[in-house]
């Protein structure tokens, strides 16, 4: 199995779950959402952190327990903008906490500003995993898995095979619509 970014002891206990609950589901490591937070603190020591609820609402106690505020739709959005340097998200994990930081604290202090951030993505892209189960194969120039679980159109995912894959159960899915590059059904 070629799952370098994640904990050994997370994949066990996937392993774990697997064998009582059916496929689809999303599992996240705490661990992994811990230690993002833990540098964003650390990069941010002055900045307030949210949470997203459309990111996963099952996350939000985990994320209170960090000390996260939740982020949601409010009349007082308007109202905190002018009082608010608000990062939002896109936290990719590719970008420098360390070089950014500096900048944005400046840019608040000139502005007498409060450093909010969103950092949902970035929390979560390493420590989550969606299981699915695979119905079934297609294969034409290209192979494709079938799965009882969707994925985002256009986009690459990187799919790896766990030790023991779930039984199938219940009925294989109807065919339905595919909208996208060679239509078709599937």
């Amino acid at each position: 199995m070629s799952t370098p970014h994640l904990n050994p002891a997370f994949l066990k206990a996937l392993k774990e779950v697997l064998e009582r609950f059916p496929t689809p589901f999303y599992a996240y490591d705490l661990t992994a959402v811990r230690e993002e937070a833990e540098g964003l603190r650390w990069a941010f020591p002055r900045a307030r952190l949210f949470f997203a609820l459309k990111a996963n609402p099952s996350l939000l106690p985990e994320a209170r327990a960090l000390g996260f505020g939740a982020e949601a739709v409010s009349p007082g959005e308007v109202e905190r903008a002018l009082r608010v340097l608000d990062l939002g998200g896109g936290f990719g994990l590719g970008l420098d906490l360390e070089g950014l930081s500096p900048a944005v604290e400046d840019l608040a202090r000139l502005y007498g500003a409060e450093v909010w951030l969103e950092p949902g993505r970035r929390l979560v892209a390493r420590s989550g995993v969606l299981v699915a189960g695979i119905w079934g194969v297609k294969r034409t120039r290209r192979t494709y898995l079938l799965l009882d679980a969707g994925l985002l159109p256009g986009r690459k995912h990187r799919v790896d095979r766990l030790p023991t894959p779930p039984p199938l159960r219940g009925a294989p899915p109807r065919p339905a619509p595919v909208r996208g590059r060679g239509g078709g059904r599937v």
